[in-house]
């Protein structure tokens, strides 16, 4: 009884932090990446955010457009949460987080270098945004949970 009072008081920290610290952090995250972005784009290119709904949509004249979403979202939160609930010994978020927020700057590079006009860039950006995050995501707890059962 008292380990799952543990594993609820875990969570429970873990989601106030989330909403509390890492929200703020992923709305200056996305300010930054828009500044970032915004001095190498074009011209021709436009680059915009929403911070509140951390995302920044690029588009440019050659009809090419992209939408980026901020680093550990809900694709983090819930993997997080099971990683508290489930393996509480050594839940790795360190390694979780760490993970995310470099996968993160790799998108935002690779944005860049389509920015500047590098072929590719943006179709790998993409990539990882949508596939790479996710099987992050869902490889760490899963590895996690398989190292903690041998």
């Amino acid at each position: 009884m008292a380990s799952w009072i543990h594993r609820g008081v875990l969570a429970g920290l873990l989601l106030t932090a989330y909403l509390y610290a890492w929200t703020p952090l992923r709305t200056a995250w996305t300010i930054g990446a828009t500044a970032v972005l915004e001095r190498v784009a074009s011209a021709s290119q436009e680059v915009s955010a929403r911070p509140t709904a951390h995302t920044i949509r690029i588009a440019s004249a050659n009809e090419v457009s992209m939408r980026y979403r901020s680093p550990a979202g809900v694709e983090f939160l819930l993997p997080a949460l099971f990683l508290v609930m489930i393996v509480p010994v050594r839940p790795r978020l360190g390694l979780f987080v760490g993970g995310h927020v470099g996968l993160a700057t790799l998108t935002v590079i690779l944005m860049a270098t389509g920015l500047f006009g590098l072929p590719g860039g943006f179709g790998l950006a993409a990539f990882i945004q949508q596939y790479g995050v996710d099987a992050y995501s869902l490889a760490v707890p899963v590895l996690v949970l398989k190292a903690q059962n041998t």
